[in-house]
């Protein structure tokens, strides 16, 4: 825009400069008198010839050409930031509602681990009431990350002898598994 300005700016001056040369310019050349000049008869000074006429006009053509094509700029430029306005909008609601998604979706993933840490709590006190083979084949059937769960839970009695009771495969798996996540059996205690 700046730009667009000081090349307006720039070429008015030019414009305005150069005629101001070119009327300095026949103001010092001396003009004969037409003696059937009304004008000059009186006194007022030399008329302008067509050619001086036909620069003038040329001149405030181009101002008035430079001036409509500054409006049109101006036109687009408003109408571009009221297109990046909108857009802007667009993106703040949209933001919004991320930000409104994320967060639900925050609190459904905290609302189902408590939910699954309470129903593995709950199983590992079912299992520690079971009898270790019994127990045993039943984590067996689970996924590692579910029977990980449980046996972290269960007093470390009880989860000993289900781990001994397991296939050697799926208690050496498990056994592995605890080794990685930094667990231990029986955090809940002998109580």
């Amino acid at each position: 825009m700046k730009t667009i300005l000081l090349a307006s700016t720039v070429s008015f001056l030019l414009i305005m400069g150069g005629l101001t040369l070119y009327a300095r310019g026949k103001r010092a050349v001396p003009v004969a008198m037409d003696a059937t000049s009304p004008a000059q008869a009186q006194g007022q000074g030399p008329s302008a010839t067509p050619v001086d006429a036909a620069a003038a006009e040329l001149a405030f053509a181009a101002v008035e050409n430079e001036r409509q094509q500054l409006q049109k700029e101006r036109d687009q430029l408003a109408a571009l930031r009221g297109e990046l306005a909108l857009r802007e909008a667009t993106l703040q609601t949209q933001r919004d509602q991320l930000q409104k998604l994320i967060a639900t979706l925050q609190q459904a993933q905290t609302t189902a681990t408590t939910a699954q840490a309470a129903s593995a709590t709950k199983l590992a006190k079912m299992f520690d009431a079971m009898k270790a083979d019994g127990a045993a084949q039943i984590l067996a059937t689970l996924d590692q990350d579910t029977a990980l769960q449980i046996l972290v839970r269960m007093k470390e009695r009880a989860a000993a002898k289900v781990l001994a009771a397991l296939p050697s495969a799926t208690a050496a798996a498990l056994s592995e598994r605890l080794t990685e996540k930094g667990t231990t059996l029986g955090m809940k205690g002998e109580g």
